[in-house]
């Protein structure tokens, strides 16, 4: 299961669906185009990747986990869990 971070701090999990709606999934949750980083830890976080651009608040908890600055709304999941 996934866990979605709001820049606002508020956390909540959600399945991801399998196969070739992973991506759109992925999308819509994080408000755009997706940017992949490999967390220390082995999982995955997902962010939109034009976040600093379009000016999106800063994410203060997924910054602290992924141990540089993070904007907007992400996805963690867990290693393999998006194909």
């Amino acid at each position: 299961m996934a866990s979605i971070i709001k820049a606002d701090g508020e956390t909540e999990s959600v399945d991801i669906v399998k196969g070739s709606a992973q991506l759109s999934q992925l999308q819509t949750l994080v408000g755009g185009y997706i940017e992949h980083l490999r967390l220390s830890d082995g999982d995955d976080m997902w962010m939109n990747e034009d976040g600093l651009r379009l000016g999106l608040a800063p994410n203060m908890l997924a910054s602290l986990i992924a141990e540089r600055s993070i904007v907007g709304d992400v996805v963690v999941t867990n290693l393999g869990e998006v194909e």
